[in-house]
């Protein structure tokens, strides 16, 4: 990351394998990614298997271009 004033570039440089769901019996789950790590499939286990689910969706919405770098 480059951070310069009040803007900042992102770039990739590795790619974390997906995390695999895991039952849990807590009452709340954050779910917070950076990029890609968490499947669609994986998030609606844990919505389903959770009372409260909260979400930052950074991870779910950043794309990378050619050039690596995360928009």
């Amino acid at each position: 990351m480059e951070v310069k004033d009040s803007e900042r570039n992102l770039w990739l440089e590795n790619v974390c394998e997906k995390i695999p769901y895991s039952d849990s019996d807590a009452d709340g789950v954050l779910v917070s990614p950076v990029f890609d790590e968490i499947s669609k499939e994986t998030l609606d286990k844990i919505k389903k298997n959770s009372e409260m689910t909260f979400l930052d969706p950074q991870g779910f919405l950043r794309r990378v271009d050619s050039q690596k770098n995360i928009a």
